[in-house]
C-alpha cells in the first residue's frame, strides 16, 4: 500500500489497471478501488502480460511509435469505482497502522 500511495501522490494516475488472477475476484478489485480511492479498470482479457509483451515487441521493432498507439489491444471491459466513504475508513486504518509500526521501528532502533 505504501508504494501505491507514494505513486498516487507523486504521479498523475487516474486509473489503476488490474489483471491476471487478481482480476477474477470482483471483491478484491472493488477493495483495491476503495483502498486507493481510485477507479480500477479490467481489460477484456486478463492475460495482459502476453498482450503487453506483444505490444513492447511491436514498439521495439519500430512498427509503432508509442505504446498508446496500441491501446486497442487492451480494451477496458469493466471499471470499478471507489466508494469514497469506505476509502476514508481505509485511510484511518492505515494511519493507525503506520503510526504504530513507526513506533515499533523507533523502539527497534533504540534497543539495537
Amino acid at each position: 500500500y505504501t508504494i501505491g500511495r507514494i505513486l498516487l501522490e507523486t504521479q498523475k494516475i487516474k486509473t489503476i489497471y488490474a489483471n491476471q488472477g487478481f482480476a477474477h475476484s470482483p471483491f478484491r478489485v472493488q477493495m483495491l478501488a476503495a483502498v486507493f480511492g481510485t477507479p480500477v479498470a479490467l481489460n477484456d482479457t486478463v492475460d495482459t502480460g502476453t498482450v503487453g509483451a506483444a505490444m513492447v515487441g511491436l514498439k521495439a521493432l519500430g512498427h509503432v511509435k508509442e505504446l498508446s498507439d496500441l491501446d486497442f489491444f487492451t480494451p477496458v471491459s469493466t471499471i470499478f469505482e471507489p466508494d469514497q466513504a469506505v476509502h476514508k475508513q481505509y485511510l484511518k486504518v492505515y494511519e493507525k497502522f503506520y503510526t504504530s509500526s513507526e513506533g515499533v521501528l523507533i523502539h527497534a532502533e533504540i534497543t539495537r
